[in-house]
C-alpha cells in the first residue's frame, strides 16, 4: 500500500511559492501525508530552489528542483505542454488541485477530510492552509552568498530602520490601493519620530526608486539593478530584498503582495499594509 503524499507544484513568483509550501507543509502535517515538493524554473521564476536556498531537512518532507521525468508528468498542464500532463496526472493521483484563488473546501477541515489518505497533485501559488508565522524563517535558509549580501544592506541600516515594499508593475491591486502617497505620508511620520533612522526599499519599479531617492536622499538604501523574475541574479537580488526588509525593525507593505507578508513572518517584525480607505 502506497505512503499517502501530496505532490506539491508551486507556482507563481518567489513569495508566492514559499507561502504554498509552508501551507502544503502545515496540511499534509494535519493529515499524516508525504510531502513531496517540485519546483520548477518558469517564466514566472528563473530560479531553482537550490540556486537560493540551503536543503530543507523535516521528517516526511522532501524539495527538489525538477528533473527532466518531472516535466512529463508534475508540470503544471497548460497550452506548451498541450495539457497532456492532466493525463498523466489522472492516472497517478486520487486527486489533482490546479492553480486557483477560490477555496478548493468549504473549511481547512473539510479538506483535510478529502485529502487524508490520498495521492494527490497540487499546483497552486495560494496559501490554502493557515500555517504558524515563525515557520518561515525555519525553513527558507539563505545560501550563504546570499546571506552575506543581507549583512552588507543590514550593515547600512543600523538599529532603527524601517523596510518598505512597494509593489508596482503587474499587480493592479498594490498600484490601486497601496498609493506612493501613502508611503511617502508614514515614511515621513516614521523619519520624524527617528531623525537618524534608514530607510530600505524593496520595489520592482525603477521609477518608484527614483522618486523615493530624490525625496529621502542619503536616509534611503536599495539595490540599484532593476528587479527582475526572469534571470537568476534577478532572483536572488529579489531574495536579498526580501531578507534584508525581514532584518529591519518595522516594515510598510503593499496591499495585496505575498512578499511583504513573507519578510514580516522570517524577521518576526511588525508589519503594516499601507491601504488607501475605499
Amino acid at each position: 500500500m502506497k505512503t499517502p503524499t501530496l505532490y506539491l507544484v508551486p507556482q507563481g513568483g518567489l513569495a508566492n511559492r514559499m507561502r504554498s509550501i509552508l501551507s502544503a507543509c502545515q496540511l499534509a502535517r494535519g493529515i499524516g501525508s508525504r510531502l513531496e515538493v517540485v519546483w520548477f524554473k518558469d517564466k514566472g521564476l528563473n530560479a531553482g530552489f537550490h540556486d537560493l536556498f540551503l536543503p530543507v531537512e523535516a521528517e516526511d518532507f522532501h524539495l527538489k528542483d525538477a528533473s527532466g521525468w518531472d516535466f512529463l508528468r508534475l508540470q503544471l498542464p497548460k497550452g506548451r505542454n498541450l495539457h497532456l500532463t492532466r493525463l498523466v496526472q489522472k492516472s497517478l493521483f486520487d486527486v489533482s488541485l490546479y492553480e486557483t484563488c477560490s477555496p478548493v473546501a468549504a473549511s481547512p477541515q473539510e479538506l483535510m477530510s478529502q485529502l487524508q489518505g490520498r495521492q494527490v497533485y497540487w499546483a497552486t501559488c495560494y496559501a490554502h492552509q493557515a500555517y504558524p508565522a515563525d515557520m518561515a524563517a525555519g525553513m527558507f535558509q539563505p545560501l550563504p552568498s546570499i546571506a552575506r549580501k543581507v549583512e552588507q544592506f543590514a550593515a547600512q541600516l543600523g538599529p532603527n530602520s524601517m523596510g518598505v515594499h512597494i509593489r508596482r508593475t503587474d499587480n493592479a491591486q498594490a498600484i490601486e490601493y497601496s498609493p506612493l502617497r501613502l508611503f511617502f505620508d508614514r515614511i515621513d511620520q516614521f523619519l520624524a519620530g527617528q531623525p537618524g533612522g534608514r530607510i530600505f526599499l524593496a520595489t520592482d519599479d525603477q521609477d518608484t526608486k527614483k522618486a523615493l531617492r530624490q525625496r529621502y536622499g542619503e536616509q534611503l538604501v536599495c539595490a540599484p539593478q532593476p528587479a527582475s523574475r526572469k534571470t537568476l541574479s534577478g532572483v536572488v537580488d529579489g531574495l536579498v530584498d526580501m531578507l534584508t526588509l525581514a532584518s529591519c525593525s518595522q516594515i510598510l507593505g503593499s496591499w495585496y503582495s505575498s512578499f511583504s507578508e513573507l519578510a514580516a513572518q522570517i524577521g518576526g517584525v511588525p508589519l503594516e499594509i499601507v491601504k488607501k480607505e475605499s
